[in-house]
């Protein structure tokens, strides 16, 4: 029984020794760990101090806005006409640019067709746009000849010749017969 008390009195000792072990190491700073209460807390104060760095953002831009305003108000009659002014005239150069892109790219089709391009629109990119010029309605000069030039520089964008799907007689049929008869008289019903 003694030797019973004495293994009891050391393993209390043990245990008395262990938990001062773990609570020193949880007062060092280097290895403590914090309840989820405390990450909370800390988090709470963290987002607080955030919040009041950016507490004012709705008033500057409710300031903002009121300075437009008064900037606005403040603007001659004369002002506000020549800045109206302005924005149309920006707008009308950005519509008469988006048209005339539209009337080129058309114009260039239609005479690259005419041409017997077998892309138009490839035709259409290959054209240096820079280098065309317009006539006072909008329209864009001499493009045959612009087609013509690419015609020579890249053949292989065009048909070559103006053969037709005919075999070459010209639209006549020979002899007065025509595929159909041509099949009849092979399988022997002419």
């Amino acid at each position: 029984m003694d030797n019973d008390a004495g293994t009891n009195q050391a393993n209390e000792g043990q245990t008395s020794g262990s938990q001062a072990q773990a609570q020193t190491s949880q007062s060092g700073s280097a290895g403590r760990t914090f309840t989820q209460a405390e990450l909370d807390q800390i988090i709470q104060e963290r987002i607080g101090r955030e919040r009041q760095k950016y507490a004012d953002y709705e008033d500057l831009k409710k300031a903002a806005v009121k300075l437009k305003e008064l900037e606005t108000s403040q603007m001659s009659e004369a002002e506000r006409l020549r800045a109206k002014l302005s924005e149309l005239e920006r707008s009308q150069a950005d519509w008469q640019r988006e048209r005339q892109e539209l009337v080129l790219k058309h114009a260039l089709a239609a005479a690259a067709a005419k041409a017997g391009a077998l892309y138009p629109e490839a035709v259409y990119k290959l054209v240096d746009l820079a280098s065309l010029e317009f006539e006072p309605d909008g329209s864009p000069k001499a493009l045959d000849a612009t087609v013509a030039a690419l015609r020579k520089q890249y053949p292989m964008l065009f048909r070559s010749g103006s053969g037709s799907a005919d075999g070459g007689t010209g639209g006549r049929s020979a002899g007065g017969l025509d595929m159909n008869n041509w099949i009849r008289r092979a399988a022997g019903r002419t």
